[in-house]
């Protein structure tokens, strides 16, 4: 470890240590990183990801943490976190955006130059990288539909990847199954005016605060949707309101499990598999979870 951070240093890159997570996941589960380093570039991402496998250093790549729970009160494993960077106009419908950027700063963006397409995901604290990784949705609307390209490290090398629709599907993509590490995409858009780009944004981003409890602390859908709706499952079993220790399965949302009072790893996972063993019982069905849990 010693010549990792000797090597990182003398990259501008600075490692920091016993650094605390809860604020940047949106659980806000109480945990701390032994290491954390902060990236905000292509070049710094790659530098820190290429030293990680020369020293053989295990790591997790962090963007804005809504589909992330740290089971562990200390994560040991090296935590990557992406922490903003550059968004450009490529033409005029064209967006270059890197793995940091957060849908916040993306749509602002897209507003601004006008250009529509992604009003959709008002509301969803998402980083790109995060969102492309495992294909985000909201209401019947895909990231991937809206990209062209993306550029990712596998196996020691930096590819460029035209995207088709083979390459994705309801939140899985390629990326995931390879473990693959999104750098940056190009999304491509529509031209429309400021007023009907805010009109749309305003009319999703109501929809979500009416149908989902973004105001308290939760990683989104918890259960991927399958051949039924998990959310209506869970409400049929009578599980809204459900509670252990400071999980509870939201009132607004059933497949939203929110810290609703000082949560731990602990309790949000003893809920998240009750749910699964009533719902086997009630209907002899397996869910998956959507959050990677770490």
């Amino acid at each position: 470890m010693k010549k990792f951070i000797k090597e990182l240093n003398s990259q501008n890159i600075q490692i920091l240590e016993n650094v605390e997570l809860t604020k940047m996941h949106t659980y806000h589960v109480k945990c701390f990183a032994k290491y954390l380093i902060n990236v905000a570039s292509e070049k710094e991402l790659l530098n820190a990801v290429q030293l990680c496998r020369k020293y053989k250093i295990k790591f997790f790549i962090l963007g804005k943490g809504s589909n992330v729970l740290f089971k562990d009160k200390l994560v040991k494993t090296l935590i990557i976190r992406l922490n903003g960077g550059k968004i450009k106009l490529k033409n005029a419908t064209t967006i270059y955006a890197f793995a940091g950027v957060s849908f916040h700063q993306l749509i602002k963006f897209c507003k601004e130059k006008q250009l529509t397409g992604l009003e959709w995901s008002a509301g969803i604290p998402a980083s790109v990288g995060g969102a492309i990784f495992m294909n985000m949705g909201a209401f019947n609307f895909n990231v991937c539909d809206y990209i062209s390209k993306v550029t990712y490290f596998h196996n020691g090398e930096v590819v460029t990847r035209k995207i088709t629709k083979k390459d994705y599907e309801y939140r899985n993509t390629l990326f995931k199954e390879k473990n693959c590490i999104i750098i940056s995409a190009t999304f491509v858009l529509k031209k429309l005016n400021r007023t009907d780009i805010d009109e749309k944004f305003s009319k999703y981003l109501y929809l979500k605060k009416t149908t989902q409890p973004l105001n308290e602390y939760s990683c989104g859908s918890v259960f991927k949707n399958g051949d039924y709706f998990v959310a209506k499952l869970i409400q049929d079993c009578n599980l809204k309101g459900k509670k252990i220790g400071g999980a509870e399965v939201s009132m607004v949302h059933s497949n939203f499990i929110i810290n609703k009072n000082s949560a731990t790893a602990k309790d949000i996972l003893s809920l998240i598999k009750y749910i699964k063993k009533v719902l086997q019982k009630q209907y002899n069905i397996c869910i998956f979870c959507e959050v990677v849990i770490l």
